[in-house]
């Protein structure tokens, strides 16, 4: 990166803090208020933890003392160093591909700075979820979240089971997180509203979108979990498998293609695995080599589903009308030109 680049980008994240903390209180406000609490959420994601360190540790802003009633609270990321397998799942880079040597960060789980020596005295590590507490979670939103609907029964140990599979899959235990469960909940959802789609089907269809995509295909780990997680569904690897096909080739039926265009698997997965995104305002990166059908699906989706083009079968499936604003990244793109295209399709 452009040095100049960098250190402009610094300083607008210390003006950033400053800016959150002269502009939020007001001095004589705070010392006439009850104990006021400042949270700082994601600090290490920053280059300024000097700044943070001042005020964490010193209490003090730009040299300030902060009010005594002013009670600063931080969380901030692990600095963990992401392993090979993890990394290859991306599908964007192999460790061995990194160009940029200096950029340190790409080698992380997450994108943070290692912590100054003296806030560390202040740390505190939260660490994991227990097995146990996971469990308790997954099947206390499955059972809050979808209490007015039919639950199947064996939706929360796959999502359990699931959890398990992907972490010992990336030996990585941020593969996965209860945004997952989160997801996978209200894509189970989605399905159930849909005509003639049983419970045991919304299940096969959500566990599979949220989990069972992200695996390679030519790895034995595909099959082992499609046999394992059959089980947790009670249901046959054969009926699993039919069932994602089945609605794969409805949902491709449902549109309007032209001549010329192989409905192959790729396109049928990426057209599934995009229209339940779109439908539940659900953010998806499709990663794939060129001629994987990427933009083909997106095309597809986007001539099909306007309020002029919508076929009757789309309406019976209850999608909604889909209105595209895209924009085309390349090196020179920049924050205010994506941001800009975000105003226009507000608009």
């Amino acid at each position: 990166m452009n040095k100049a680049i960098e250190a402009a980008r610094n300083l607008e994240a210390f003006f950033d803090v400053d800016s959150f903390y002269y502009d939020s209180f007001d001095e004589k406000e705070v010392k006439e208020a009850s104990p006021v609490w400042v949270f700082l959420d994601e600090i290490n994601t920053a280059d300024c933890m000097g700044l943070f360190k001042e005020i964490i540790c010193d209490r003090t802003m730009n040299g300030e003392p902060l009010p005594s009633n002013l009670v600063v609270l931080a969380a901030c990321n692990p600095y963990r160093l992401r392993n090979s397998k993890f990394s290859k799942s991306s599908a964007l880079a192999k460790p061995s591909e990194w160009k940029d040597e200096k950029d340190t960060l790409s080698r992380l789980v997450y994108r943070v700075y290692p912590l100054p020596e003296s806030m560390k005295l202040y740390s505190w590590d939260f660490g994991t979820l227990s097995i146990l507490d996971e469990q308790s979670y997954v099947r206390t939103l499955v059972t809050t979240r979808l209490s007015n609907i039919p639950i199947y029964p064996q939706l929360p140990s796959a999502i359990i089971y699931a959890h398990k599979f992907l972490r010992s899959f990336y030996d990585e235990i941020s593969a996965v997180s209860l945004r997952d469960v989160i997801r996978c909940i209200t894509i189970y959802r989605f399905f159930c509203s849909q005509k003639e789609v049983t419970p045991v089907q919304a299940a096969v269809l959500s566990v599979a979108h949220c989990y069972y995509y992200r695996l390679p295909r030519d790895q034995n780990e595909h099959k082992s979990f499609v046999k394992d997680i059959s089980k947790e569904l009670n249901c046959t690897e054969q009926y699993f498998e039919a069932t994602i096909n089945y609605f794969q080739k409805k949902y491709i039926e449902a549109m309007s293609i032209r001549a010329g265009v192989a409905q192959n698997q790729a396109l049928k997965e990426n057209v599934f695995m995009m229209l339940v995104c779109i439908m539940n305002k659900i953010p998806l990166i499709v990663v794939g080599k060129p001629g994987s059908s990427k933009t083909l699906a997106v095309s597809l989706i986007r001539d099909n589903f306007t309020k002029t083009t919508k076929s009757k079968d789309s309406i019976e499936l209850g999608f909604k009308e889909v209105y595209m604003v895209p924009f085309q990244c390349t090196r020179l793109s920049t924050p205010e030109g994506i941001e800009h295209r975000f105003h226009d399709a507000i608009e």
